[in-house]
Parts: structure tokens; C-alpha cells; sequence
């Protein structure tokens, strides 16, 4: 039962983010509603058609389709020119570290895949936050989508860091109940990313404005 309880948000989320595609707001939203739309499939199919030994292939084959997406909202985003090939070369690096994670070349599991894809995320919405600062006209921080999709980004990558980094050298198990409670942590950050998704989309300034 705990284990549904992000999807509230993650459902929110994607109906809010409807709106973007029905009035046609700038690209960068489009792609987060479709990014949103993604993982509500993905989850639909693991609801559906519940199989243990597939639900972790509906997210391995998914997590780089979706990050591929977060890494083009932010170069749609950036006007740094500098940002912009630093996203195309981590972009690149990320295939290339999925294509060996897949194959099993050089990982057997993907938790390095998934902690160098966060430590890009942590990156590039502090870089996001450090050049708006820079920026000449002043927005309204509270009404802008951009920054509460960063702020979700921000929050659900860096505290999944030291997650990641642990999950990597020590599996966890449902054995002891202090393991069981963090299985549920990544639920608990993602549930809490979707919040910020579903402000971001539920803003009331036109992002076309900003």
C-alpha cells in the first residue's frame, strides 16, 4: 500500500500538466507533461500486469528516456551556451554508461548509472538557479514553473545521492525493519519532486511571459 502512495502526486502531476499541452506553453513544459505521462504508463503497466521478475525492466528500459528528457528541459532552458554543450557531452555519457549497464559489460546492477544521472540533475538545477540570479529582469520566483520544477529536481537528486552511493557497495533488503524504512525513502523523495511538477504546472503566470 505504501508503495502506491507517490502515485498520488505523480498523478496530479500529469493531469496538471495536461494543461501545457492543451495551450501549447513553451516546449520545455510539453516535455515534462510528456515526460509525467511516461512514468504514469509505466506504472500503469506494473499495476496492470503485476510480475515481479518484468516491473524492474518497465523502469530500466524507462529511466533513460526519462532523464534523456530532464537533460533536454534543461538545455531548452539555458541560454549559456556553455550549459548547453555541457548538457550535449552529459547526454552523451549517459548512453554510452547505459549501453554498458545494459549489456552487463561492466555493471551488473545500475545504481552508478542512476547516481551519475542524479549528480547531472544536482548540477544542472543549481546551474539553472546561478543564471537565473544572473538575469536582468527580475521574476517572480513563485509564479515562475521553471523554478519550481528545479526545486523538485534539486531536492529529489541530492538527497537521493547518498542513497545511491550506499545502495551501490551495501543491496538492500527487506531483512530488518531500519532496511525495510529505506526502501521506502526514494518513494517519500519522488513523492515529494511531484509536488513541486504539480506547482510548477498549477502556477498561475503564463511560462510563455517569463
Amino acid at each position: 500500500m505504501w508503495n502506491l502512495i507517490y502515485l498520488i502526486p505523480l498523478l496530479i502531476a500529469a493531469v496538471a500538466g495536461i494543461r501545457s499541452l492543451i495551450k501549447k506553453w513553451d516546449i520545455q513544459y510539453r516535455i515534462l507533461s510528456v515526460l509525467l505521462l511516461i512514468h504514469v504508463s509505466v506504472e500503469l503497466m506494473v499495476l496492470i500486469r503485476p510480475n515481479p521478475d518484468r516491473e524492474f525492466y518497465y523502469y530500466d528500459i524507462s529511466f533513460p528516456i526519462r532523464h534523456l528528457l530532464l537533460l533536454t528541459i534543461y538545455y531548452i532552458s539555458t541560454n549559456s551556451v556553455i550549459h548547453k554543450i555541457t548538457i550535449i557531452i552529459l547526454g552523451g555519457m549517459f548512453l554510452l554508461h547505459t549501453f554498458f549497464c545494459f549489456s552487463r559489460i561492466f555493471f551488473r546492477e545500475d545504481s552508478f548509472l542512476r547516481l551519475n544521472a542524479s549528480l547531472a540533475m544536482v548540477y544542472l538545477s543549481i546551474a539553472f538557479f546561478n543564471e537565473l540570479l544572473k538575469r536582468e529582469l527580475a521574476v517572480r520566483l513563485n509564479t515562475y514553473p521553471m523554478a519550481w520544477f528545479s526545486t523538485g529536481v534539486l531536492i529529489y537528486h541530492a538527497s537521493i545521492i547518498p542513497y545511491l552511493i550506499m545502495l551501490g557497495f551495501y543491496p538492500i533488503t527487506d531483512n530488518i525493519p531500519l532496511e525495510r524504512a529505506l526502501n521506502y525513502l526514494p518513494l517519500f523523495l519522488a513523492a515529494t519532486m511531484y509536488v513541486f511538477f504539480a506547482i510548477a504546472f498549477l502556477c498561475t503566470q503564463d511560462p510563455e511571459n517569463t
